[in-house]
């Protein structure tokens, strides 16, 4: 599952995520989706949170465990989407 999170401080907030990159957030500002395994156990997104400084929330749009902002996989060859002329690699769409 992907989570984002909401800065509700009035300063920006930097939150080193459990892979050893950080996260930047703005006040008032949200992030990107994260993973939740970036986010279990960490300390720091704890005390933040029981802080009431950032807000977390699920990205039920991003589709479940394992979504990233990785790009989408290729269509299949010989796919409808892979083949049509409005598809990705047809001519412009209408």
């Amino acid at each position: 599952m992907a989570i984002k999170i909401t800065n509700k401080a009035d300063y920006l907030l930097i939150l080193q995520l459990n892979d050893g990159q950080s996260v930047y957030i703005d006040p008032g500002d949200t992030s990107s989706a994260i993973e939740e395994r970036l986010l279990n156990g960490n300390e720091k997104f704890a005390k933040l949170q029981s802080g009431n400084l950032i807000a977390a929330a699920s990205d039920e749009k991003e589709g479940g465990a394992g979504a990233s902002d990785a790009p989408e996989a290729e269509p299949a060859a010989g796919s409808a989407e892979a083949t049509s002329p409005g598809g990705p690699r047809g001519g412009p769409q209408a």
